[in-house]
């Protein structure tokens, strides 16, 4: 169901139908189906009626289908949110977003990981273990889980999916393969690039719809998550790798210039790919970058590597902590990227998609060199592509300061600050992201860049 078939459920007119009558609800169902798919909750609060109790069968978290109750003010909210900007039909969907099947425990860890007299860590997978245990052996390579075959018909099948690819394919470097997807055709050309790979490619669910319907949208798995590979070696995760991974992916699907959309840590590899490679990219959207710039998040300077005698706060970023609790930690993590109210669902999803891969593997990523200060300031003074920076002034994963800095160091970039926005604005505020990524976009289109 989408917008163009909001027409077939205008009833035609009964003789008793007055031309007025008729508008009426002409107007009231367009409100209610464009108001759904661009985020209007002002359109779809005057479309519903106040005593509006809409009910479908949902399936709750034992897995017993129950009779959901949706009430107008959950509708607006869900409207306000974002929730059909993927074009996913406004009525009973399985998976609701409301709190009642969409619950995440927040209660803190009971686990205490270093009270003993040792800490233990298995290290890296091996050759003889699977990725979540220790073998023994050399490390060896860890390939994306599951069939690949197998992968690809459940991705082809996945009903959660508001648009499936129109292409899919994996790049190879140095034997590691990472996976990505093409949707749509129309220029500039975007690239949603990996981030950090606690996630991956579905963080863009929200985007990758909208913009598919007028441009060529391509997505791209991080190593370590999602469809591509796990590489044993901390320096597999290094930004020239993932830089690297980017331009690869540009060639492999015959794309000669994106504009490039990042979110948090893709900064760093974003901000590479374009000033060592002006040629390939037309524009940067850097959404809460994550980069040695400005002043970071109070609190977050808790050792990596050190068994800790608590589990409090950021110390659950903590190498012991991850193998004694890994879920415990996404859900504190993820809590903190989405500091806005009503954001269970996000949180959700965002756990979930840690869960694909593993704390062995995502510690790699934390051991793997990044950039520092100096080189940051160098690639931003190079960076010669129209840029738009948008940094949430509640952003507790990395702080709005860094944002701020980075749209200062990059000549002519644009700065937009989301009040009381969180980290990860493109899944919490999908609807003003979008929009402003169209604009910027557009004025790429415009000025013939």
């Amino acid at each position: 169901m989408t917008r163009t078939h909001a027409q077939a459920w205008i009833a035609p007119p009964t003789p008793e139908t007055t031309g007025d009558e008729l508008e009426s609800i002409r107007a009231t169902v367009l409100d209610y189906f464009e108001g759904w798919f661009d985020g209007d909750a002002v359109r779809m609060d005057r479309a519903l009626h106040p005593g509006l109790a809409k009910h479908s069968v949902d399936q709750g978290p034992t897995r017993s289908n129950g009779l959901h109750l949706t009430t107008k003010d959950e509708m607006v909210e869900a409207t306000r949110q974002g929730e059909g900007c993927n074009g996913t039909f406004p009525i009973g969907r399985s998976g609701s977003m409301w709190p009642q099947y969409r619950a995440v425990s927040r209660v803190r860890s009971s686990i205490r990981p270093c009270m003993s007299n040792s800490c233990s860590w298995p290290g890296p997978p091996t050759a003889g273990g699977s990725p979540a245990r220790s073998g023994v052996g050399p490390p060896a390579m860890v390939p994306a889980p599951a069939d690949r075959a197998a992968e690809a018909h459940r991705v082809a099948h996945d009903p959660s999916r508001a648009r499936y690819p129109d292409d899919t394919g994996f790049i190879e470097r140095d034997g590691v393969r990472s996976f990505w997807e093409v949707y749509g055709e129309g220029e500039p050309a975007i690239l949603f690039a990996p981030t950090w790979s606690i996630v991956h490619s579905r963080i863009w669910k929200a985007q990758i719809p909208y913009f598919a319907r007028r441009h060529r949208v391509i997505a791209l798995d991080p190593r370590g998550n999602g469809r591509s590979d796990r590489p044993p070696a901390a320096g597999a995760y290094a930004e020239p790798e993932l830089a690297a991974d980017m331009l690869a992916t540009l060639d492999a699907t015959e794309t000669d210039r994106a504009v490039i959309v990042c979110l948090s840590l893709g900064a760093q590899r974003s901000l590479l790919l374009a000033a060592e490679r002006p040629d390939r990219v037309a524009g940067l959207v850097l959404l809460g970058p994550s980069v040695p710039l400005g002043e970071g998040i109070p609190g977050r300077d808790v050792a990596f590597d050190e068994c800790l005698d608590t589990d409090d706060g950021w110390a659950k970023f903590n190498r012991y902590f991850w193998q004694h609790d890994y879920r415990a930690f996404l859900a504190f993590f993820f809590g903190q990227s989405f500091t806005e109210p009503h954001s269970t669902k996000q949180i959700e999803d965002a756990v979930g998609w840690g869960l694909d891969t593993d704390p062995q593997t995502l510690a790699l990523t934390v051991d793997a060199p990044g950039l520092g200060e100096d080189a940051v300031r160098g690639l931003c003074a190079a960076i010669r592509c129209p840029t738009l920076v948008i940094q949430g002034d509640g952003d507790a994963i990395t702080g709005p300061s860094r944002g701020f800095a980075l749209a200062e160091a990059v000549p002519d970039a644009r700065l937009v600050t989301i009040v009381a926005g969180g980290h990860i604005l493109n899944a919490r505020d999908p609807v003003l992201v979008n929009l402003l990524i169209r604009d910027f976009v557009r004025s790429i289109e415009k000025d013939g860049r």
